[in-house]
């Protein structure tokens, strides 16, 4: 319920907050800045408010759709305050987003992440059943809205005022939401939830369960490696779109720092679930290594290209329309799997990758196509052959010894050590992939550095 309420309430408007704050920080225009947190403010206090009051106009019909117990009407006032909190924060979260504030936003994720589980452990074992769970997220909630928000208002009264201000702003956050909730659209089709509401009706509850066990694993595991340098990919472009050249040097380096954080993610997964899998979660959830094997390795390629693409083509209102194109397109085809439902669900998986691949390819053709420049394919290529030879060695082991924790600890390890030498080998990391590797993470920057082969002169 949470996540749905954020979605609704951010759907678009995250991409369009992350550019502008990024753009008037670059302009120079504090006043402006603070108009416009302001105003975007209201609309989330507004967006609260129909919540509550649709809440209020028949509670009874909400907590039957909620499956509520007479006993248990508590959970609704509390869970409106934590949607609320939820949604304030969202704000605070896109200014430092914007504002390359990434550090700062991790320690307060971090406090949040640790804080979290243990008050609801608290709670539990405190004997407070359910309501006091809920307060426990409510405070966690409570604390990282005040944080997120009065860190950004910091921020904004830190602006240089030149005067200038940014025109046309409502009409770009405006296009660029609309834009980029088409993109969330899309991505939504071609997910987990859409391909189980499609495949429950003809395939047994146990074949979803160990389908949703493989995608979460591969997704939240592949997903958060490509989350810090998503964080920066959009603010960095939309603060130099009037230098060509500076744009495609960040709009490439974007790009390899993806591929490089979510290609060895993806490797040592893939490495690990066979031996993991099955000693973690239960011989019956062994088949959840081959959806991993058909996701992760897809994910990671279509991470890499779809966030780079995505960063470039919202921060340029010349690529705002070729963007909408394709992904109009994607939303489009997700009417397949209505088509195929009755279908292996594990081919249906792969067909849902293929399409979320191609869909990613298709935005680096529009880029190339409008704008000129694109990324280094080869590159690219080298480093999927780095990653498909470590695996493939890696993984040869399991002829070899049986599966079985021990092995899936280890295997990755072995893997991951495979790849790093030959990534340093064809020296596919340059100095020129540091800055925005340490501008993500210091201690991700120090790594690169490590994996940087000198040229001896002969």
């Amino acid at each position: 319920l949470r996540g749905s309420i954020q979605f609704l309430a951010d759907l678009g408007t995250g991409a369009a907050s992350s550019r502008l704050f990024a753009q008037l920080e670059q302009a120079g225009a504090r006043r402006q800045a603070g108009l416009l947190f302001i105003r975007l403010g209201v609309i989330r206090a507004t967006i609260v408010a129909l919540l509550v009051a649709g809440t209020l106009a028949d509670p009874d019909a909400v907590a039957k759709l909620l499956g509520l117990r007479p006993d248990e009407r508590y959970f609704l006032p509390l869970m409106l305050a934590i949607g609320a909190c939820d949604v304030a924060a969202a704000l605070g979260y896109y200014v430092l987003h914007a504002l390359l504030a990434q550090r700062l936003i991790n320690r307060v994720t971090l406090g949040a992440t640790v804080l979290q589980p243990a008050l609801v452990a608290g709670a539990a074992f405190g004997g407070l059943g359910l309501r006091g769970i809920l307060y426990a997220l409510f405070a966690v909630s409570l604390g990282r809205m005040l944080l997120l928000n009065h860190a950004a208002v910091r921020r904004i009264r830190g602006f240089e005022e030149t005067g200038r201000d940014l025109e046309r702003l409502g009409a770009v956050y405006s296009r660029v939401a609309a834009t980029a909730a088409l993109g969330k659209a899309s991505s939504w089709v071609h997910s987990r939830q859409l391909l189980t509401l499609v495949a429950i009706a003809s395939t047994s509850r146990a074949e979803v369960a160990v389908f949703a066990l493989g995608y979460d694993i591969a997704h939240q595991l592949v997903a958060l490696a490509s989350g810090p340098a998503n964080n920066v990919v959009l603010s960095r472009i939309a603060t130099v779109t009037g230098d060509e050249a500076a744009t495609r040097r960040i709009f490439r380096n974007a790009f390899r720092a993806l591929a490089l954080s979510v290609v060895p993610t993806a490797l040592i997964l893939v490495a690990a679930a066979q031996g993991l899998i099955p000693a973690l979660f239960g011989a019956e959830y062994g088949d959840a290594v081959a959806y991993i094997y058909v996701i992760a390795p897809a994910l990671a390629a279509e991470l890499a290209l779809s966030i780079s693409a995505t960063g470039l083509m919202l921060a340029r209102d010349d690529l705002l329309r070729p963007y909408s194109v394709v992904r109009g397109v994607v939303l489009v085809l997700g009417s397949v799997y209505f088509v195929l439902g009755s279908i292996d669900l594990l081919a249906l998986t792969a067909v849902m990758m293929a399409t979320r691949l191609a869909g990613a390819v298709a935005l680096h053709v529009a880029i190339r196509r409008r704008a000129g420049f694109g990324i280094d394919v080869s590159w690219f290529l080298r480093l999927a052959a780095v990653a498909v030879a470590a695996g493939g060695l890696s993984t040869s082991i399991l002829l070899l010894l049986p599966p079985g924790l021990v092995l899936g600890l280890v295997l990755p390890g072995f893997a991951l050590v495979l790849l790093l030498a030959g990534v340093r080998a064809l020296r596919l990391v340059t100095s020129g992939d540091l800055d925005m590797a340490s501008r993500v993470s210091a201690a991700g920057g120090r790594l690169l550095s490590r994996l940087i082969r000198p040229a001896y002169p002969v």
